[in-house]
């Protein structure tokens, strides 16, 4: 059969046209590599980051105070405004390295344990925690890029969700496989 070799060459092929596109193709290029307003957002993602850093040695076990990084970093766009683009930025340094590490701790650890029930448990709640997992992994990614509050109500409550079902989930592997039940469980 020649399916293989078809299927081989039109990705290759496919892959060739899009690379094309992206060098020959203003719009694409734009889309995939960015113009000047993505290195000059860049460039600024690296001066906030010398910035903090004087910062963070201030400080770094327990920062300097929740929902400041702005004023404290110093960090100002040309219309004057203060900003910090990075979460990581502002973590480290309006609560240190231990809020940063509890912080990014609470997400690794749910993305973990939402993906290992997804891919090891046969329950009715796999696509569930399979969505949990890719939502929680996602949010973590662009967190490394923005540094913006109003969506942490909702990944509270699915870090919590994801809490509960490995809970449940424990807990009725304990009892149908017979093995004591950990004290303090009702």
């Amino acid at each position: 059969s020649l399916t293989p070799a078809v299927v081989a060459l039109a990705g290759i092929v496919g892959f060739a046209v899009v690379i094309a596109l992206i060098i020959f193709w203003q719009r694409a290029h734009n889309l995939i590599l960015g113009d000047g307003m993505a290195a000059y957002s860049d460039q600024g993602r690296y001066d906030q980051w010398e910035l903090a850093k004087l910062q963070i040695v201030k400080n770094p076990i327990f920062g300097q105070g929740f929902a400041q990084g702005a004023e404290i970093v110093g960090y100002r766009e040309p219309n004057g405004r203060l900003t910090v683009d990075s979460y990581v930025i502002s973590l480290l340094v309006e609560t240190g390295f231990i809020g940063f590490l509890s912080f990014a701790g609470m997400l690794l650890m749910s993305v973990w344990t939402s993906a290992r029930m997804y891919l090891t448990k046969n329950l009715a709640l796999g696509a569930l925690m399979g969505a949990f997992a890719s939502s929680l992994a996602g949010f973590s990614f662009y967190r490394l890029a923005l540094s913006q509050r109003e969506n942490h109500c909702v990944l509270f409550v699915m870090v919590a969700i994801v809490a509960l079902v490995n809970k449940f989930v424990r807990e009725q592997s304990a009892a149908v496989n017979g093995a004591p039940r950990c004290k303090g469980s009702s």
